[in-house]
């Protein structure tokens, strides 16, 4: 089994940057990283650079959350996009619920579905698009 390599870590560039190089600097080295974070990915991207990695081909990347500018990294970014738009909308209408009919009671759990968008720096694009 291999070994888990999940790290905890803050969410500037530079926690993202230290994270990644002592990740890949390890042994077994990861072959990808599932990165949770905006600026986090940026400092990931940066390290695997910094120490002459090729991705994906030595280390695949997988950001959380589709940003405007993640098809401008070379490789492209594939992402985990969520649906922000609908959990705002649904934010504001429970919120609105319970303060119009001054509703009680435990919170509530919604589950809003995120999509996978694929591009190259996991490994597996072959001009598919969103999957």
């Amino acid at each position: 089994m291999a070994p888990n390599h999940a790290s905890s870590v803050a969410s500037s560039v530079e926690d993202g940057f230290t994270a990644t190089v002592r990740m890949l600097q390890s042994e077994p080295r990861p072959t990808a990283l599932f990165v949770t974070g905006t600026r986090l990915t940026i400092g990931t991207v940066a390290a695997i650079f910094s120490l002459w990695l090729k991705c994906p081909d030595q280390v695949a990347v997988v950001g959380f959350d589709d940003y405007e500018w993640a098809g401008a990294f070379r490789p492209r970014l594939t992402t985990v996009a969520q649906p922000a738009y609908w959990m705002g909308q649904r934010a504001a209408e429970v919120l609105i619920d319970r303060i119009t009919v001054a509703r009680e009671g435990p919170p509530e759990e919604w589950v809003l579905r995120g999509h996978l968008i694929v591009r190259e720096s996991c490994g597996l694009y072959a001009g598919r698009g969103n999957v």
